[in-house]
């Protein structure tokens, strides 16, 4: 009777096993929970006037950026004692990227286009008077062995439309460097230049520390510092990006002037949105 019911169970075990093995193969297979939107790099998330990130995209790839920004801006009336007028306004840009190679992308800029402003800055600054069009690149650099600090090269040539104060054409030229702290931290830092004309030359750093906090949302710091003759550029900066999905990202960030005496405007609010195709 042992032996009958061992045997039996042999049967059982061994009909199990083949039924088993069917129905793995029928089966579609498990699917596990995706990994969060920037590990896949495809899309950049840099922002408008922000520290710039060392990475480029994939080859061939092209990206639309675009933004709002809200600036409670400071103007000097030369009518009465050169006393400073208080308004707030409202400005849009877009920037097209595209990668011609692993590591090189090309850029153009149409940036500070009036959507809203007072009577401020066209009494004595003049319509559309900060608005201009950029044309630049970034190349990304080798980094570490590995692969967790990586160097860049950003440069541009600004154009601007009614730029009666120096020359109309700026050039730009920014060193980038990235570290990566952990999986969800980051830390990026630029140091560069601009030069207008012989009167009018500034240097630029800045310092960017960005956390991704879950698998679509990811928050921002930095300190941006450009020291030119006539002006001192003294921001902190706080944001909150969230990805729709990997190849669209959409930020929030608020500006600080630490010295709103010498800074252009006190605060901004920026709006952005990106798109890759």
């Amino acid at each position: 009777m042992k032996k009958l019911f061992f045997f039996y169970f042999f049967l059982l075990i061994t009909f199990s096993s083949i039924m088993g093995q069917d129905w793995c193969k029928n089966r579609k297979p498990m699917k596990f929970e995706r990994s969060p939107f920037y590990y896949n790099y495809k899309l950049i998330t840099d922002r408008f006037y922000h520290t710039k990130s060392t990475r480029v995209l994939r080859k061939k790839n092209t990206q639309i950026e675009s933004g709002i920004f809200i600036r409670q801006e400071n103007y000097q009336n030369t009518l009465n004692n050169n006393e400073y007028l208080h308004t707030n306004n409202m400005y849009s840009g877009i920037n097209i990227r595209r990668a011609i190679y692993d590591n090189i992308e090309i850029h153009m800029s149409l940036m500070d286009l009036i959507i809203y402003s007072g009577e401020e800055i066209t009494t004595y600054a003049g319509d559309n008077y900060k608005s201009h069009i950029a044309l630049g690149g970034k190349y990304s650099l080798s980094g570490s062995g590995n692969n967790n600090s990586k160097f860049g090269l950003f440069g541009q040539l600004i154009y601007t439309f009614h730029d009666t104060l120096h020359s109309n054409i700026t050039y730009e030229l920014r060193g980038l460097y990235s570290i990566k702290v952990s999986n969800n931290v980051q830390v990026t830092s630029n140091f560069g230049a601009t030069y207008t004309n012989n009167s009018y030359k500034s240097l630029i750093y800045s310092l960017e520390i960005n956390w991704n906090i879950s698998k679509r949302t990811n928050t921002f710091t930095e300190y941006i510092k450009s020291a030119p003759n006539r002006l001192t550029f003294d921001l902190f900066v706080i944001g909150i990006g969230y990805y729709f999905h990997e190849n669209m990202y959409c930020y929030i960030s608020y500006e600080e002037a630490l010295r709103k005496k010498h800074n252009q405007f006190d605060r901004k609010l920026d709006l952005g949105l990106t798109y890759l195709f």
